[in-house]
């Protein structure tokens, strides 16, 4: 692992004899601690920890959904790129899509798709399951590269301490090739409701209790699921949105504390990005042929799972 010349961009080269080829990462230089949080929220480092797991997260001062996105990609190398997806809620602009933009950054052919995928909490998962069934069609060696990138606190009330606490800004990527590896279980579930799709107010709004109670069961139900169809799952990779949520789907399931991959302490929930931040973060512990569950929840109420074999 090394660092690029650009503070907080990191880069990886992965194991080629796995399902991803390559990883990168960009979160902004503003590093925020519990205790650092605005005084009206009247809270402190303790009562957020206790609560949520989070002790800091990055926030975005002059970084953006796109420059992060890109920052995470700029050191790939591709061989056969067919298709770049970014799964963002926090878009810099309405169109042309953030994936456009790290298109036209990368300089790259004319013939590669590009388009974003807006599902919240979700968007990762979502996208990475798009580009893996795309990934079944293409020729050998074909690659799709998948970034999750949100600012997410610029959405904030900051007066409002059940949302200001949890989230944090940032962007992870993969590059996905066909040569190696296979989805095991798929999953997708709504729970729609007025309340959870209301966007007027301009800010996020959530009703934390009903959040954390479907959470709970979505990701307890997927992990059953995945069990009984695969058997054996080596890394269970939630949405780092509060360690409480993934306590209480390790006490529901027994399933081991040391194949639970969590960084959200150090994150806060970044949405889409969350969860290839934490791949990224634990990836050095991954070998060639295990099986990863990467599972979602979030706005809508949505929720999506993914068990990969690497």
């Amino acid at each position: 692992m090394i660092k690029n010349t650009m503070l907080n961009n990191i880069v990886s080269n992965t194991n080629n004899n796995m399902m991803i080829s390559d990883m990168g990462i960009s979160v902004p230089e503003n590093l925020v601690h519990n205790n650092d949080l605005p005084e009206n929220l009247d809270t402190n480092h303790e009562w957020i920890q206790q609560r949520t797991g989070i002790e800091t997260r990055y926030i975005a001062k002059d970084e953006t959904t796109y420059s992060m996105a890109y920052n995470s990609v700029k050191h790939m190398k591709f061989k056969n790129l067919k298709i770049i997806i970014v799964a963002t809620s926090t878009p810099d602009m309405a169109f042309p899509s953030c994936a456009s933009y790290v298109h036209e950054k990368l300089e790259l052919e004319n013939d590669v798709m590009c388009f974003d995928v807006h599902d919240a909490c979700n968007g990762f998962v979502q996208a990475m399951d798009i580009a893996l069934k795309y990934l079944k069609d293409f020729e050998e060696y074909s690659e799709v590269l998948v970034i999750g990138a949100e600012t997410m606190t610029k959405l904030l009330d900051w007066n409002d301490r059940g949302t200001a606490i949890l989230f944090g800004d940032g962007a992870g990527s993969i590059l996905l090739n066909n040569t190696h590896g296979e989805v095991l279980f798929r999953s997708s579930k709504s729970i729609a409701s007025y309340d959870s799709l209301n966007t007027s107010t301009g800010t996020v709004k959530m009703n934390g209790r009903h959040v954390f109670k479907n959470a709970v069961h979505s990701f307890s139900e997927d992990i059953a699921n995945v069990m009984a169809d695969v058997g054996k799952v080596d890394w269970f990779i939630p949405h780092q949105a509060n360690l409480r949520i993934i306590e209480s789907v390790i006490k529901n399931t027994n399933f081991p504390t040391e194949s639970v991959i969590y960084n959200g302490n150090k994150y806060g929930n970044t949405s889409a990005a969350s969860i290839p931040l934490a791949l990224f973060d634990f990836f050095h512990k991954i070998k060639s042929g295990d099986t990863i569950l990467l599972s979602a929840f979030g706005a809508g109420l949505r929720g999506n799972s993914l068990c990969i074999r690497i």
